[in-house]
Protein backbone atom coordinates (compact mmCIF):
# COMPACT_ATOMS: atom_id res chain seq x y z
CA UNK A 1 0.00 0.00 0.00
CA UNK A 2 0.92 3.17 -1.00
CA UNK A 3 0.61 6.22 1.45
CA UNK A 4 0.27 9.98 0.33
CA UNK A 5 3.88 10.78 1.50
CA UNK A 6 5.54 7.82 -0.35
CA UNK A 7 3.79 9.07 -3.39
CA UNK A 8 4.35 13.11 -2.75
CA UNK A 9 8.03 12.20 -1.85
CA UNK A 10 8.48 10.18 -5.81
CA UNK A 11 6.54 13.19 -7.45
CA UNK A 12 8.89 15.43 -5.31
CA UNK A 13 12.20 13.83 -6.72
CA UNK A 14 12.67 17.12 -9.37
CA UNK A 15 11.55 19.39 -6.85
CA UNK A 16 13.86 18.27 -4.42
CA UNK A 17 16.62 18.81 -6.32
CA UNK A 18 15.26 22.61 -7.27
CA UNK A 19 14.88 23.31 -3.82
CA UNK A 20 18.44 21.84 -2.57
CA UNK A 21 19.64 23.84 -5.51
CA UNK A 22 17.62 27.32 -4.53
CA UNK A 23 19.02 26.48 -0.98
CA UNK A 24 22.59 26.55 -1.97
CA UNK A 25 22.64 29.67 -3.57
CA UNK A 26 19.71 32.01 -1.33
CA UNK A 27 17.01 31.59 -4.06
CA UNK A 28 13.66 31.33 -2.22
CA UNK A 29 11.74 28.29 -3.10
CA UNK A 30 9.08 29.61 -5.00
CA UNK A 31 10.88 31.44 -7.77
CA UNK A 32 13.25 28.27 -7.91
CA UNK A 33 10.16 26.22 -8.06
CA UNK A 34 8.73 28.81 -10.94
CA UNK A 35 11.82 29.01 -12.90
CA UNK A 36 11.84 25.40 -13.30
CA UNK A 37 8.33 24.82 -13.98
CA UNK A 38 7.57 28.07 -16.26
CA UNK A 39 9.54 26.34 -19.31
CA UNK A 40 8.40 23.08 -19.07
CA UNK A 41 4.66 23.82 -18.76
CA UNK A 42 4.96 26.31 -21.80
CA UNK A 43 6.98 23.89 -24.10
CA UNK A 44 3.95 21.33 -23.40
CA UNK A 45 1.42 24.45 -24.04
CA UNK A 46 2.93 25.28 -27.68
CA UNK A 47 3.43 21.66 -28.58
CA UNK A 48 -0.42 20.50 -27.75
CA UNK A 49 -1.20 23.38 -29.91
CA UNK A 50 0.56 21.97 -32.53
CA UNK A 51 -2.76 19.46 -33.52
CA UNK A 52 -4.44 22.87 -34.45
CA UNK A 53 -2.11 24.36 -36.82
CA UNK A 54 -4.22 27.70 -37.00
CA UNK A 55 -3.40 28.48 -33.26
CA UNK A 56 0.39 26.73 -33.47
CA UNK A 57 1.21 29.52 -35.86
CA UNK A 58 -0.59 32.23 -34.45
CA UNK A 59 1.70 31.57 -31.05
CA UNK A 60 5.17 31.73 -33.50
CA UNK A 61 4.22 34.64 -35.52
CA UNK A 62 5.97 37.65 -35.15
CA UNK A 63 4.83 40.06 -32.37
CA UNK A 64 2.37 37.48 -31.03
CA UNK A 65 2.78 35.19 -27.19
CA UNK A 66 6.00 33.52 -28.09
CA UNK A 67 7.88 36.42 -29.45
CA UNK A 68 6.78 38.54 -26.36
CA UNK A 69 8.31 35.59 -23.93
CA UNK A 70 11.48 35.23 -25.31
CA UNK A 71 12.10 38.39 -24.92
CA UNK A 72 10.66 38.25 -21.56
CA UNK A 73 13.29 35.59 -21.39
CA UNK A 74 16.10 37.46 -22.76
CA UNK A 75 15.28 40.69 -20.52
CA UNK A 76 15.30 38.34 -17.22
CA UNK A 77 18.62 36.57 -18.27
CA UNK A 78 20.31 39.93 -18.42
CA UNK A 79 18.51 41.15 -15.40
CA UNK A 80 19.63 37.97 -13.12
CA UNK A 81 23.41 37.90 -14.79
CA UNK A 82 23.91 41.94 -13.85
CA UNK A 83 22.37 41.12 -10.52
CA UNK A 84 24.71 38.20 -10.24
CA UNK A 85 27.83 40.40 -11.34
CA UNK A 86 26.95 43.08 -8.62
CA UNK A 87 27.04 39.93 -6.13
CA UNK A 88 30.22 38.99 -7.38
CA UNK A 89 31.37 42.19 -7.51
CA UNK A 90 30.68 42.90 -3.95
CA UNK A 91 32.11 39.21 -3.15
CA UNK A 92 35.41 40.80 -4.03
CA UNK A 93 35.01 38.17 -7.58
CA UNK A 94 36.32 41.23 -9.81
CA UNK A 95 36.80 38.44 -13.04
CA UNK A 96 33.69 36.83 -12.77
CA UNK A 97 32.04 40.20 -12.01
CA UNK A 98 33.01 41.58 -15.38
CA UNK A 99 32.07 38.03 -17.46
CA UNK A 100 28.89 38.50 -16.31
CA UNK A 101 28.97 42.11 -16.45
CA UNK A 102 29.72 41.19 -20.16
CA UNK A 103 27.09 39.12 -20.57
CA UNK A 104 24.61 40.87 -19.67
CA UNK A 105 25.53 43.60 -21.79
CA UNK A 106 25.78 41.67 -24.84
CA UNK A 107 22.29 40.25 -24.05
CA UNK A 108 20.93 43.98 -24.96
CA UNK A 109 23.36 43.96 -28.04
CA UNK A 110 21.55 41.04 -29.82
CA UNK A 111 19.76 42.39 -32.96
CA UNK A 112 17.18 41.32 -34.31
CA UNK A 113 14.97 41.80 -37.56
CA UNK A 114 13.02 44.76 -36.09
CA UNK A 115 16.56 46.70 -34.87
CA UNK A 116 16.05 49.86 -35.71
CA UNK A 117 16.98 52.97 -33.72
CA UNK A 118 19.51 50.71 -31.45
CA UNK A 119 20.99 48.90 -34.78
CA UNK A 120 22.06 52.79 -36.02
CA UNK A 121 23.42 53.69 -32.45
CA UNK A 122 25.55 50.35 -32.46
CA UNK A 123 27.02 51.55 -36.01
CA UNK A 124 27.33 54.91 -34.50
CA UNK A 125 29.57 53.71 -31.86
CA UNK A 126 31.73 51.22 -34.01
CA UNK A 127 30.16 48.15 -32.83
CA UNK A 128 30.32 45.18 -35.54
CA UNK A 129 27.10 44.53 -36.37
CA UNK A 130 26.43 40.93 -37.85
CA UNK A 131 23.27 39.27 -39.27
CA UNK A 132 22.26 35.42 -39.16
CA UNK A 133 24.11 34.38 -42.00
CA UNK A 134 27.31 35.64 -41.37
CA UNK A 135 26.65 34.57 -37.90
CA UNK A 136 26.41 30.89 -38.92
CA UNK A 137 29.38 31.59 -41.30
CA UNK A 138 31.38 32.24 -38.56
CA UNK A 139 30.56 29.53 -36.48
CA UNK A 140 31.23 26.86 -39.22
CA UNK A 141 27.60 26.06 -40.01
CA UNK A 142 26.74 28.02 -43.02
Amino acid sequence: MTTDSTRVNRLDVAGTRVSSSAIAVSVPRRLAWWLFWAPVVGTVVVAATYARRDVYYWLLAEDHPVEWLQFALVLGGSLLAAATAWRLCRDHDVLGALLFTLFAVGLFVIAGEEAGSKLAKAKDLGVEVIDEAEFLKRVGKA
